[in-house]
């Protein structure tokens, strides 16, 4: 299919990065994807470095594109976003992006959210939305970046449960909502990610997003699929949770279009990366 002048293309994936039987494979397939789908900013989440590893200095990281929205880790070698970047690099293809620490996880690692944009980074940040008692810090990286022929924002969230007793989806998504309506005046606005709310699932998370006037840009596509982005047991969706379900979403507001909406990295349409799918949104 021949790509629009004004088209944009957005992915999103929750990477499950480092802990992949074979993180190489799952690193080049990403790689692939982002190349041969012309993917203008891909937003990951769980993107993790080795507590451990060695700090990267600036000089390097600045080489390699990264743009700093006020982490509260350093960036150190082996971070996922820094591979995807060298490994894009190698390919004759520079990008920008950010990285942006949430907490530790499994004891190991430095867990974090990356954007990577094709085009310049006009503008990154990082916006913190748990409450001190949440068990899993919560920290939404954005950045502003040329996307085609228009600035736009997106943002890359991973959020909590919506009846977490500590750290409620609600409360998360409040301070995200409002952070991204008050930039939403500079152009189109995307959040991107792994929401923790399924979309079957009536008068919880899903449904109070779209109560706040924004849009799934699955349901609003003129082309889709299935949209299943998960196909079973998961990390934090253990308990009696068997049946395949949506819980990775692209949002946005305005009066743009949807052209596609594509199911990523499930094995039909390329290889399995992690325990999440992954979604690819064309727009216009």
């Amino acid at each position: 299919m021949e790509r629009r002048n004004d088209e944009r293309v957005l992915l999103t994936l929750n990477t499950h990065s480092l802990m992949m039987p074979d993180n190489a494979a799952c690193l080049r397939a990403v790689a692939d994807a982002f190349v041969n789908e012309r993917v203008d900013v891909l937003a990951l989440q769980e993107v993790n470095q080795e507590r451990t590893a060695p700090v990267m200095d600036d000089r390097t990281l600045q080489a390699l594109g990264y743009r700093d929205g006020g982490s509260a880790c350093p960036v150190k070698e082996g971070n996922f976003a820094v591979l995807l970047a060298r490994e894009l690099l190698g390919r004759g293809l520079s990008v920008q992006w950010t990285w942006a620490f949430a907490h530790v996880g499994y004891d190991r690692y430095d867990e974090g959210l990356a954007l990577i944009s094709r085009g310049d980074v006009l503008q990154a940040g990082a916006l913190s939305i748990s409450t001190p008692e949440g068990r899993c810090a919560r920290v939404v990286p954005y950045i502003r970046t040329m996307c085609g022929h228009e600035p736009v924002w997106c943002y890359a969230a991973h959020m909590g449960w919506w009846q977490d007793q500590e750290d409620p989806f609600l409360g998360q998504w409040e301070k995200l909502s409002a952070d991204a309506l008050r930039r939403s005046a500079g152009g189109p606005v995307y959040l991107m990610g792994d929401f923790n709310s399924p979309a079957h699932i009536r008068g919880e998370g899903y449904d109070r997003m779209l109560q706040d006037g924004w849009q799934d840009c699955y349901t609003r596509a003129a082309e889709k699929d299935g949209g299943m982005t998960v196909g079973g047991k998961i990390d934090g969706w253990r308990e009696g949770k068997d049946e395949a379900r949506r819980i990775d979403f692209v949002l946005t507001r305005g009066t743009g279009e949807t052209l596609c909406s594509r199911v990523i990295f499930n094995g039909d349409f390329y290889p399995v990366v992690s325990d999440h799918y992954g979604v690819l949104t064309k727009e216009a």
